[in-house]
């Protein structure tokens, strides 16, 4: 299933891929760059251009989901934290062999073609939203300085350096709401719960009041509204 989800993200990144804009001899061409990490050093591009390409290759979030979930990252920062490295500390990765069973089941439900979508999702725009969650998990301590914008407003902002993925605890909470449009997995907010309180309450008394009893619930109500005191009988009439 993870090599199903990473053959996913690399159809989405040769669709949109990260390029930068090479000059020679007075003339500019668009260079799109590689997925993998032996094809890019094969370029053999130059200082200026390689850094063009990492910042090309972070704000491209496909690749950055893609790099999450491989094993080694080149792209991952050295001082990196809540990372694995091989005994030489030549090669880093995530920690994502943690949480490939949860990471999997989140990807079954993303692309389950026999649930109807909810809350104007499509089964595009849920894989969308999901392969943003995993690419900001692979860069979540990346934001993790702010600066003022031109309004003046405090805002975090990418400082596009090597990767830097989350910690344990981010990991969970973002992987938890890395799957929205599916009934199964909606989160449950303040307000979903007062929609489905209103809906069960609308359907309830769409089905107790009817022609029959209709006016001696409206009395009953009209009398409790006015601080009347309610009798027995209009007690017994506002039953279901």
């Amino acid at each position: 299933m993870m090599n199903d989800l990473r053959t996913i993200l690399q159809a989405y990144y040769e669709a949109h891929p990260a390029t930068i804009t090479l000059q020679k001899n007075g003339h500019s061409h668009e260079l799109i760059l590689p997925m993998a990490w032996n094809d890019f050093t094969s370029l053999n591009l130059d200082p200026i251009q390689t850094a063009q390409a990492f910042t090309a290759y972070y704000q491209n979030k496909a690749h950055t989901a893609w790099r999450y979930l491989s094993k080694p990252n080149y792209w991952m920062h050295k001082h990196a934290s809540y990372v694995y490295t091989n005994d030489s500390h030549t090669e880093s990765w995530s920690t994502f062999e943690e949480y490939k069973s949860l990471i999997s089941l989140l990807y079954l439900a993303v692309i389950d073609k026999d649930t109807p979508c909810i809350d104007d999702y499509t089964l595009e725009t849920r894989l969308e939203h999901f392969i943003d969650e995993l690419a900001h998990i692979g860069r979540a301590h990346n934001w993790d300085q702010s600066r003022y914008n031109q309004n003046n407003h405090l805002e975090q902002y990418d400082d596009l350096e090597g990767d830097r993925p989350s910690c344990y605890s981010g990991i969970k909470r973002r992987l938890f709401q890395a799957v929205l449009g599916h009934p199964l997995l909606k989160l449950v907010t303040g307000e979903v719960i007062k929609a489905e309180i209103n809906e069960f309450l609308v359907a309830h008394f769409k089905k107790a009041i009817n022609s029959s009893n209709g006016d001696v619930i409206k009395e009953a109500w009209d009398k409790s509204i006015d601080g009347e005191v309610l009798s027995a009988k209009d007690t017994n009439n506002t039953k279901p």
